[in-house]
């Protein structure tokens, strides 16, 4: 094979991993000292706030960090994000059990007054599972109470091997490891670092959605804690809607305490990454949308398509993102894919943990982070449109210190959208979808505006040139949303009617409403 097409990008794939290690050694320090910073500025907290927090402490003896605590430093460094990271609260509670969720919320809520966060003397909180969004506040809360489920991190499979028990606070990467050797797994997150809680009550969408449905629709029981601090079940069978409500729902009802997942038996996957030069875009449109046809008369396969560029390396290409959910290569759904001129390949068998690990590498932590997107029914043209966007956006952002920018193309077909049992998304559609998706990450705090304004005119030009055509779809997926955006009201209004009469009836006083930051609040 001429170096051309087999040498060269051997060793930029040396040289970027022995880069990103030594990057690793000497960014930790930095890191620390960051966040020593962001403390020592965040300021002092309102009367009410310390008092809710020394009772929360005394309720839970060695199980509360203050800001001068190392636990406290060590979370604050275990976010995703850098916009995380920068958030402050005052104490960060770290329950071991259900129990200890139950003691939290009945202290917290018996000081929530309906109106407290409009009030100079407010408290607020905040729920953290892996703590891998993006935005800020997503799951952290400045100068308030943040409720860290990391130790609720169980696992435990049933005896007759259909279902897992898992805490939310683990990350989809401890189940895989668990499951893999077993011969199982589930349909989870597709990096392995993102945490059970989050994804799933933000849809979620697995290598093997195309089988099984959303990540929520295999979710066979929620144990919620409420506001009143009472520990119930949400199933098919048991507090039916809020069992649908929280499946995309959000955190709008509640502490998600233990998720029971359909497990279902699998081998290694074929998978991994084909690397393309920009020259052949425009017949990856071609492919990728042939491929969300086609991907109906095969729910084996799954693909992403995503046209990137990193200043670190220099480089601007496009990644198919490739898997088949059973142990045979070379498919022919993903043949277009195969086929089409590339650089390099790292697809192979290997197993479902193996293969989130291989994306979650290309999402290095403490990076400013944007995930936002849109959605329209499966277009070629759309998909060139698109396509076209990007060059020119990027020229715009190149000069973001440290950027990494790229246009990521999820399909989202009917296979997925009509499988799996009943969700608050709305996705009643005999229509495949696409959901584009700008993903970005930089270094500085003052390029914040650039970058988003960037992305919103992007989105805004895709979602302009759909609805001209007709081919416009109202769902945003909230796993790839910012605050800006309406998920809520993306699932339409028989949706939305409905998650509000659940709220009422399992938090008749808007505690999680209004008192718990994050996530996408009920219109």
């Amino acid at each position: 094979m001429p170096l051309a097409y087999g040498g060269w990008q051997s060793l930029l794939a040396v040289a970027a991993v022995t880069a990103a290690l030594m990057f690793v050694s000497w960014f930790r320090a930095p890191e620390k000292d960051h966040a020593r910073q962001a403390i020592a500025a965040s300021g002092p907290v309102n009367r009410r706030t310390v008092s809710v927090g020394e009772r929360v402490a005394a309720t839970l003896p060695g199980k509360v960090f203050f800001r001068s605590h190392d636990a406290f430093l060590s979370s604050l460094l275990s976010y995703w994000s850098s916009q995380e990271r920068d958030i402050v609260p005052h104490c960060i509670v770290r329950p071991t059990s259900v129990e200890d969720v139950q003691e939290t919320i009945r202290v917290l809520a018996a000081e929530f007054d309906g109106e407290s966060l409009q009030s100079s003397d407010s408290f607020h909180f905040a729920i953290r599972s892996g703590g891998h969004g993006p935005n800020a506040s997503s799951a952290n809360t400045q100068g308030g109470i943040t409720l860290d489920l990391s130790q609720l991190n169980f696992i435990h499979v049933s005896d007759d091997r259909g279902s897992t028990v898992v805490g939310p606070g683990a990350r989809w990467i401890d189940l895989y490891e668990k499951l893999d050797p077993m011969g199982l797994t589930v349909a989870g997150g597709r990096a392995s670092n993102v945490g059970v809680g989050g994804l799933t009550l933000g849809g979620g969408i697995s290598f093997f959605s195309p089988r099984t449905g959303f990540v929520c629709d295999n979710i066979e029981e929620f144990e919620v804690v409420r506001a009143d601090g009472e520990k119930i079940n949400a199933s098919n069978t048991e507090n039916r809607d809020l069992w649908v409500a929280l499946k995309g729902g959000g955190n709008n009802f509640g502490v998600v305490t233990k998720l029971t997942i359909r497990t279902f038996t699998n081998s290694k996957l074929w998978a991994g990454y084909l690397y393309h030069p920009v020259s052949v875009g425009p017949r990856l449109m071609q492919v990728f949308y042939d491929f969300g046809e086609e991907v109906n008369r095969d729910p084996y396969a799954n693909a992403l398509l995503a046209l990137g560029y990193d200043a670190k390396m220099r480089v601007t290409g496009i990644a198919s993102i490739i898997q088949y959910t059973k142990a045979e290569s070379n498919p022919k759904v993903l043949k277009g894919f195969m086929d089409t001129k590339r650089f390099w390949s790292t697809v192979k068998f290997q197993t479902h943990g193996n293969a989130t690990k291989e994306v979650n590498a290309h999402s290095p932590a403490g990076r400013r982070q944007l995930f936002q997107s849109t959605t329209f029914e499966n277009d070629f043209e759309m998909l060139s449109f698109s396509h076209d966007l990007f060059k020119p956006s990027l020229d715009r952002v190149k000069p973001v210190k440290g950027i990494a920018w790229a246009l990521v193309f999820h399909s989202l077909p009917v296979a997925t959208t009509s499988k799996g049992s009943a969700n608050a998304m709305g996705l009643n559609t005999n229509k495949n979808l696409v959901v584009a998706e700008i993903s970005a990450s930089w270094q500085r705090r003052q390029d914040d505006e650039t970058v988003c304004r960037v992305a919103q005119d992007v989105l805004d030009k895709i979602d302009a040139r759909a609805t001209e055509k007709g081919v416009f779809h109202r769902y945003k997926y909230a796993n790839y949303a910012t605050p800006s955006q309406d998920t809520v009201s993306s699932y339409g209004d028989e949706n939305k009617t409905m998650l509000r009469e659940v709220s009422r009836k399992y938090d008749p006083n808007g505690v999680f409403q209004r008192g718990c930051v994050g996530g996408f609040k009920l219109p």
